[in-house]
């Protein structure tokens, strides 16, 4: 039976649940596991799948085939995607070769998870980044029981989830389509975030982007349209206090701080990110809607990506170059030293995440006086 401290380093794969042949396994609001001792067995398959009893044991060095910067030829499909338009196009192709895809999207609450589908719209709703830890609940399952019929199945997702589906599905059907994480946000701080919005707006929610390009790819927005025909945009480096504060390190998960699936580790066929400081190395393909950079870690990823490069502009670029301008490849996001307090702040019932946010993102000496002052750091 897995025990740990799940809250320290559980990575909320999924994956013991899907082991657990009865179904002694649940969750809590942030995919934390919950054991029921009057329905397990002490079978051990849990433990077997998990991958932090499992995890290697060190980071090293990241090994490519190749390394590239791409753009999509289609504006409208860069538009909406968080930088270059890479993972629709890869999407598409499996869709066209009869397999089915499996992706992060939200949910009627506006909670990211994971969901399996063979329809290109599903698949227009898995584009763009989510950043709150989602929710694979029953998908490992789905894709093991599709690629048993001899059926493609693309699984996209962080590096630890793409450990975990790996971990469970042995099969040269799944295709892995991993993408660079700088952490994720717990579910519970995001869902009184939406909570929030929604208040100060007198509306429901019936859209959000957390990569809203309006002023451009490096001044992204996170964007709520509500039911009332009103909308509510903040950009990071203006207003963005939520983007700013995530992006500071303010709402990673433990787990995330110390997450040992970066480098080498990154168990995928291909790995996509932003092409972060590429307008030094390729300054032709610099513009307001992003590129993407993309490592090949596997013949399989190079054959796939293959199939879908007539759909980009493409540079070849040494793979080292986008690792180093790119760190969270191979190291999780350093903690904030205010990260505790701030988590302190927030765990509170009455806690106003919008007020805090903006107090956080904002690191004045002016501001930390007043911290001290409403007992913030302690």
């Amino acid at each position: 039976m897995i025990n740990f401290d799940f809250k320290e380093k559980c990575y909320s794969c999924s994956a013991c649940a899907e082991a657990c042949p009865t179904k002694a396994i649940s969750f809590d609001e942030n995919i934390h596991p919950e054991i029921d001792l009057q329905k397990c067995i002490n079978c051990n398959r849990c433990e077997k799948v998990c991958i932090e009893l499992n995890k290697p044991e060190d980071i090293e060095e990241l090994n490519c085939i190749e390394g590239y910067i791409v753009k999509n030829k289609n504006n409208e499909i860069r538009k909406v995607s968080s930088s270059g338009g890479v993972f629709f196009q890869i999407a598409q192709k499996v869709l066209e070769m009869d397999g089915y895809v499996c992706g992060c999207i939200y949910d009627d609450k506006f909670m990211p998870k994971h969901i399996v589908s063979n329809e290109i719209e599903i698949c227009k709703k898995m584009m763009g980044s989510k950043y709150v830890k989602s929710d694979l609940n029953d998908c490992i399952v789905q894709i093991k029981q599709i690629v048993e019929k001899g059926k493609i199945v693309l699984f996209s997702g962080v590096p630890c989830q793409v450990a975990a589906v790996k971990k469970c599905v042995k099969s040269d059907k799944l295709i892995t389509l991993a993408v660079v994480c700088h952490g994720s946000i717990e579910r519970k701080i995001w869902k009184k975030y939406l909570a929030e919005e929604e208040r100060m707006s007198e509306s429901s929610i019936i859209k959000v982007s957390m990569r809203d390009k309006t002023k451009g790819c490096l001044n992204y927005g996170l964007k709520f349209q509500f039911k009332n025909g009103t909308e509510h945009i903040t950009f990071r480096k203006n207003d963005g206090y939520f983007l700013k504060c995530f992006t500071d390190g303010l709402f990673e998960r433990n787990r995330c701080l110390s997450c040992e699936y970066k480098g080498q580790n990154i168990m995928s066929d291909l790995l996509i990110g932003d092409a972060w400081g590429m307008e030094k190395v390729c300054p032709e393909f610099t513009d307001s809607l992003g590129c993407s950079a993309v490592l090949v870690l596997t013949e399989k990823g190079k054959k796939i990506f293959n199939e879908v490069e007539k759909y980009f502009l493409i540079r070849n670029v040494d793979s080292q170059e986008i690792i180093r301008n790119n760190p969270r490849i191979i190291l999780p996001a350093p903690r904030n030293t205010f990260q505790k307090s701030f988590e302190k702040k927030l765990e509170k019932s009455d806690a106003n995440i919008h007020f805090w946010t903006e107090k956080y993102a904002k690191p004045t000496i002016l501001n930390r006086i007043k911290w001290k002052v409403l007992g913030g750091e302690n």
